[in-house]
């Protein structure tokens, strides 16, 4: 009935109308007394703190609930476990503004529960590039001072280093997907001597009180430098519309000293944010601001290489085209006659040197220099090139000896050869007979390459001349480290083969002026495998663990969500002067538990709950004494003449109490429509007691 609402504790008065057989209607008033919960003790008063861990709670831990006597202060603490970190704390259904590490009831007067939700730390991925070893430095939390993310030269020593912001705490490392001890944590730097594999290094913060430095909602900014060595800012989680700065630098020259075989040069080809070009070749740093989506900052550097293509034709040898770094020399470029032939043509970068069939012969022979190209590149160290130098030590029809030191451009040599007593030939000469010139090199570091077509009978060979109506064989010679990927002939593109040293190019695809480009990469041994820590997929269903206790003082494992699959384990106990009544699994009453006081739910695949019932330890009875006087012989005002649960009264109004509906006064009931009218109440009242509880 409207009139009593059993959740809220009073004094409540019901009245009822009887109708009565000859017509006329009768009133009773019922007084009812709603006592307040807790039960079952009055006397002591337990409240329940219950407690719940929810979300990511794998390692994590939380003060059991507990059942505490009235009165009684109570402190709740919570840690997150070591692949987590706390959400939300929810207090009595309230969260709390800070995601403190513990919570103190005070005064105990009610029934508590505090919700602990917990997620899985997230994971930036490590970056690679071939040929090389990444060490790949992520920060989590925006707490912590860490060093770039670096990509070495294999058989560097390597390093990554970390320490907390000011108001911040590491609260966790892991290096290669391993978690490192608290000493190696505390050292703020590993390191990797005679790099030899990519390494990943996470770095966790939270707030130097311990509360969470994380968001669900932050966002991920990944960084990588590629296809070179260099640093770049590592990666982060960032806040919503919050900003990060990115700097990088690549490294130009990785030795100044051009013959040494780890020697190379590099500049940035581009730097892309999510696909798209984000800032000039020039550039070292931007800030994303106002971030509201993932980010992912990628800066390509490539190889700066220079072609020297030599194309011969007649009766003669000369060296192989070749594909050097800037400021590295090719120095013994030679074109030596057969025996009874001559040199009759030579041509430097466009100059004719020897023309016997013009007339023209080489006015000096001495060395001569270029202008150094321009390199637009900001350095990280300032690199040191050789001057570029032509060396033309002899170029004649006996013999052509060149050389190219500090190489800053591409250059092509022509040498042709005539047989003695024949006419000499020129370049046009050769164009006449329907071959043309093509060039050649290699794309992405150092090698070199030929294309000699095969002459035909009564024809002299002619490396770096084509008849485009043939096929034209291609061979090369890397260094160690390096692979085909792909040979580029216009627009047309012929995968290779890694381990090919040679293919063919197909007759009528090139044409006057082409330029072959072989495309190769550099690599190491597991330059594209990195180590980074294994994120446990989210499960795909929660299930709760639900667990409850009453009757006296002890403690319960607190409730959780628990992964489809998974397991947990409750575990109670009873304070002194307590014990174990009843222990129930799922509402079914387990007595094979009494003296467990555990129990473990494995392969949950369904909804459980553990629910456990203390009682009070009996005691010896006092010693018998005369008994009270209850009922009509019991004192007024005594506790014997007061009701000691929920109580009704039936009472007759003042005077004549029992009316009819018309307001005329009536005699009393009969007896039996008395007990009737009473028995009906009392029926009611049962059911609405039963309702409530």
């Amino acid at each position: 009935m409207d009139e009593i609402d059993p959740s809220k504790p009073g004094d409540y008065t019901v009245t009822v109308t009887y109708p009565s057989p000859d017509g006329t209607d009768y009133i009773a008033h019922i007084d009812y007394e709603v006592k307040a919960d807790p039960t079952p003790d009055e006397q002591r008063q337990f409240y329940q703190v219950t407690t719940r861990l929810e979300g990511a709670i794998e390692g994590a831990s939380i003060t059991p609930t507990k059942t505490l006597a009235a009165g009684s202060s109570h402190k709740v603490s919570w840690q997150p476990g070591p692949d987590s970190y706390v959400v939300s704390v929810e207090v009595d259904g309230k969260v709390l503004k800070d995601t403190a590490t513990s919570w103190t009831f005070e005064d105990l007067a009610a029934h508590h529960q505090v919700t602990v939700t917990l997620a899985q730390n997230p994971v930036l991925p490590g970056g690679f590039t071939y040929g090389h070893y990444t060490v790949t430095v992520n920060s989590y939390g925006q707490g912590a001072q860490v060093s770039p993310s670096q990509t070495y030269v294999p058989g560097s020593d390597a390093q990554a280093s970390w320490a907390a912001k000011e108001g911040y705490q590491i609260s966790a490392v892991w290096v290669d997907g391993v978690q490192l001890t608290a000493d190696q944590c505390a050292a703020g730097a590993a390191s990797f001597p005679s790099i030899g594999a990519n390494h990943v290094v996470d770095v966790y913060t939270c707030k130097a009180d311990g509360t969470s430095a994380q968001s669900p909602d932050d966002l991920k900014v990944t960084t990588q430098i590629k296809g070179g060595p260099g640093t770049i800012t590592g990666g982060a989680t960032v806040t919503q519309g919050g900003s990060y700065h990115v700097a990088w630098e690549p490294v130009i020259q990785t030795t100044p000293v051009v013959t040494d075989p780890a020697y190379a040069v590099y500049e940035v080809k581009s730097v892309e944010v999510n696909g798209a070009e984000a800032a000039g070749t020039a550039d070292r740093e931007m800030q994303l601001d106002n971030i509201k989506e993932n980010k992912n900052v990628v800066v390509t550097v490539r190889p700066v290489v220079y072609h020297v293509s030599v194309q011969s034709y007649g009766p003669g040898t000369a060296s192989a085209s070749r594909t050097l770094y800037k400021g590295q020399g090719y120095l013994d470029i030679a074109g030596t006659p057969q025996d009874g032939a001559r040199i009759t043509y030579i041509e430097i970068d466009g100059e004719v040197v020897l023309d016997e069939k013009a007339g023209i012969t080489p006015s000096s022979l001495k060395a001569a220099g270029f202008s150094a190209g321009a390199f637009s590149q900001v350095r990280a160290t300032a690199p040191q090139f050789p001057a570029p130098v032509k060396h033309q030590r002899q170029a004649n029809g006996a013999k052509l000896d060149l050389g190219f030191e500090g190489i800053d451009q591409d250059h092509v040599v022509k040498v042709l050869f005539a047989k003695e007593g024949e006419d000499p030939l020129n370049d046009e000469d050769v164009h006449d007979s329907g071959l043309i010139g093509v060039t050649a090199g290699v794309e992405g570091g150092p090698g070199s390459i030929d294309v000699d077509q095969p002459a035909d009978p009564g024809t002299p060979p002619h490396p770096g001349y084509v008849d485009p109506t043939k096929e034209a064989p291609v061979a090369w010679e890397l260094p160690d480290g390096y692979r085909p990927l792909e040979l580029v002939v216009g627009d047309q593109r012929i995968p290779l083969d890694p381990d090919a040293t040679s293919t063919t190019i197909p007759a009528d695809l090139l044409k006057e002026g082409d330029h072959i480009s072989l495309v190769v990469e550099k690599r190491a041994a597991d330059d594209d495998k990195t180590h980074p820590r294994q994120q446990t997929p989210p499960a795909p269903e929660k299930l709760r663990i639900d667990t409850s206790l009453a009757g006296g003082l002890g403690s319960i494992s607190a409730g959780a969500q628990v992964d489809r699959h998974g397991s947990y384990t409750v575990t109670w106990s009873a304070e002194p002067g307590y014990r174990v009544a009843k222990v129930l699994v799922d509402g079914i009453e387990r007595p094979d538990l009494l003296e467990a006081f555990s129990y473990t739910f494995e392969d949950v695949g369904e909804h459980h709950s553990v629910a456990v019932e203390l009682e009070a330890v009996p005691v010896d009875p006092p010693a018998e004494k005369d008994p009270a006087p209850s009922g009509d012989d019991a004192a007024p005002g005594s506790s014997a003449s007061k009701p000691t649960d929920d109580r009704l009264v039936a009472r007759q109004e003042a005077g004549s109490r029992i009316m009819p509906a018309t307001g005329d006064e009536a005699l009393g009931l009969p007896g039996i429509m008395i007990a009737g009218a009473l028995l009906l109440t009392v029926g009611w009242l049962a059911l609405s007691r039963r309702w409530q509880s």
